[in-house]
């Protein structure tokens, strides 16, 4: 029998992502996994069609990851970088590149850009490769990466923060050992606005069932629950609780729109 339930709602609460063990890849994913689209160029390309394809999803087996997928058509390297600004300078860049000294093969790359836009390789490179192919000119890469990978060199960061994305592709294959990123002859794209890719790579599989304010950004509503069927056990429900509050979020699960008698689910902050 299927039970009609109100939902009640209570402020206090947060989002908990435990932090990733350095060095550690997750599974990767399925061949037929679902991404979320997270940018295409142009505007609501198909995807095999667009210059410029960018989507995430949640890593399955370990959900302190976030699977990439990159896709376009370029001679050199195709990346996408975060930053606190639409510029380049301080930003985190993962990429994908063509590799002129192994038979013009994909290579993932974890690298940054320093205050004066000069792009460095990562010492670490935290990369996790999945898919890194390159045909005809295009290419076609997915990789996983922590959204915290407390490395503490280069400029790797908290992917769960609101970041401006930028956009890029570069003509030069790599003449490097090991392959670093040349200088793109086209300056990157940037958003046009700050946003949160995990929030995006949740909505992936995630129905939502409110947004306080309604209609709101993820990372900025005040209160965030979306629920899913879990992919392992499909008489199991996942919870997502997101929002502001100083020591407890909560659903409530009730036969009337009264808290009385309600079914409570909740994050509570540990004293």
């Amino acid at each position: 029998m299927v039970m009609a339930l109100a939902v009640i709602a209570a402020a206090g609460f947060f989002l908990c992502l435990a932090p990733a063990s350095l060095n550690a890849c997750p599974a990767s994913p399925a061949p037929n996994a679902s991404y979320t689209t997270i940018y295409s160029i142009p505007n609501g390309c198909e995807q095999s069609s667009c210059d410029y394809f960018l989507a995430a999803r949640l890593n399955d087996a370990d959900p302190t990851y976030l699977d990439f997928w990159l896709e376009g058509n370029a001679d050199g390297w195709i990346a996408v970088g975060f930053s606190a600004t639409p510029l380049m300078a301080n930003s985190d860049v993962l990429a994908c590149a063509l590799d002129s000294n192994n038979d013009n093969t994909a290579v993932a790359i974890d690298a940054w850009n320093g205050p004066g836009n000069s792009n460095t390789r990562d010492t670490q490179q935290d990369l996790c490769p999945n898919v890194l192919e390159y045909t005809g000119g295009r290419f076609m890469c997915s990789f996983s990466r922590a959204i915290n990978t407390g490395d503490p060199n280069g400029q790797d960061l908290q992917l769960d923060d609101n970041l401006f994305l930028l956009l890029g592709t570069g003509s030069n294959p790599s003449t490097a050992n090991p392959p670093a990123l040349t200088i793109h002859t086209v300056t990157p794209l940037s958003s046009s606005s700050m946003l949160n890719v995990v929030s995006r790579a949740f909505e992936s599989d995630y129905r939502v069932f409110a947004r306080i304010p309604a209609g709101c950004e993820r990372s900025l509503c005040t209160y965030y629950l979306a629920v899913r069927t879990n992919p392992d056990d499909p008489d199991t429900l996942d919870f997502e609780l997101e929002g502001d509050a100083q020591s407890w979020i909560a659903i409530g699960l009730s036969k009337t729109a009264s808290m009385e008698s309600a079914d409570v689910s909740g994050c509570v902050v540990q004293a």
